[in-house]
This record gives C-alpha cells, structure tokens and sequence, in this order.
C-alpha cells in the first residue's frame, strides 16, 4: 500500500536517485524499477522496507523544498545494480506501481537516516545557503540542484536563485570541500566565489517565473 505522508516536509527527505525505466517483466503486480543514483553509494537503501518517492516526475533541475513525497513500502528487498551497495551507480527497487508509471520520479530518504560524515558533506545541507563575490554583494542563494546524469558530487549543480533576474548554475565543482562545510558548520550560510559573476553578467535577463 502507498502512503502520502502530506506532514512530511520537503527539506526532510533528501533525493538521492533518479527512477530511469523498468527492469525485466513485472511479476505477481511487482515491477522492479532501475534508479539511477546521485552519488556512488546505496548503502542507506540496504535493508529498507519503506522509501520515498515524489508524487510527480522532476525535471534534471529540481528545487527540493518544491517537492512533494509520498512514503512507499518495497514489495521486496532492494538491491544494488551491480556489485556491492558500497559502490553502486544503481538499485532496483521492487513496487506495486504499473510499468513505467514512475520514469524521472525521484527517490528519497529521511535526512536523519543519514550517518555523521568525515571530511565530505551532504549536498542537501547547503539549501538555502547565500553566494557572495570577492566584493561580499550578495550575487544569490542556493535553490536548487541540476542533475546531469554522471552520478557523481562534484558532477551536479547549484542553481541559484537572484531577486528580479534570470536563475544560473554553477557546478559545485567551482567551490571547495573546506569552504562548504565550514559554511554548514558555522551556520553562517555564506559562501564566497571570486569570478563567480561571470557566468550570469552574459545574460542578466529578468525572469518573471522565478
């Protein structure tokens, strides 16, 4: 039975996989749903009986906080792709949900199911936090994520968000591990990135969507 959780708030569960097609022939209404993950590592999906998953499918460039999640129990345990959960690109998730009903849904977890981490950090955790230039003018904050499909932390991006004007990238590649989680352990929720302006001073074209 699936369950919408309509208290869940979306800056609890945290994306950690994309849902790309079936796999194999459903069996007894199970179908077994091939995600792709963000980051190499399905370790927290080992053992689960209950994940989430959004009510909808999501574009790659998704604002978390947007999202709406309903709390899912597997038809049967989930398993890595290949190998270990360790170092998994994938998992396979088996649901009682039709065939191909959930392409581009994403899959979630708790954020308090995630263990303490040493000289790294949770993506999720930066959510809101403000960017500055070497001047100290508040350039924007942090909004969003773009998947582009490699899998990897370093591989995605932010989207930033500006008062009255166009939303833009930047990879977190462009800013360093140190400045980051000092940033999330301070609470301080600034970070600073010389030359940053130069990916959006080409195209500063007011956006009445945003």
């Amino acid at each position: 039975m699936n369950t919408v959780n309509p208290a869940v708030e979306s800056f609890s569960i945290i994306p950690l996989a994309r849902i790309v097609r079936t796999h194999g022939f459903p069996k007894l209404g199970v179908c077994i749903f091939k995600a792709d993950l963000f980051h190499h590592d399905a370790s927290l999906f080992k053992g689960r009986k209950k994940i989430f998953i959004s009510l909808d499918s999501q574009e790659l460039s998704f604002r978390p906080s947007e999202i709406q999640w309903q709390e899912v129990e597997v038809a049967a345990p989930i398993s890595p792709q290949a190998g270990s959960f360790s170092n998994a690109k994938g998992i396979l998730i088996p649901l009682k949900f039709p065939e191909d009903s959930l392409r581009n849904f994403l899959v979630g977890m708790p954020r308090e199911a995630f263990p303490p981490l040493q000289n790294s950090f949770y993506i999720h955790d930066v959510l809101g936090m403000n960017i500055f230039d070497e001047n100290q003018n508040l350039i924007g904050s942090i909004r969003g994520f773009e998947d582009n499909g490699v899998g990897t932390l370093r591989s995605v991006n932010f989207v930033i968000d500006r008062a009255g004007a166009k939303s833009f990238s930047v990879p977190v590649a462009w800013f360093s591990n140190s400045d980051i989680q000092n940033a999330i352990s301070d609470r301080d929720f600034k970070i600073c990135a010389e030359g940053i302006e130069q990916w959006f001073l080409d195209s500063p074209i007011p956006n009445d969507e945003n």
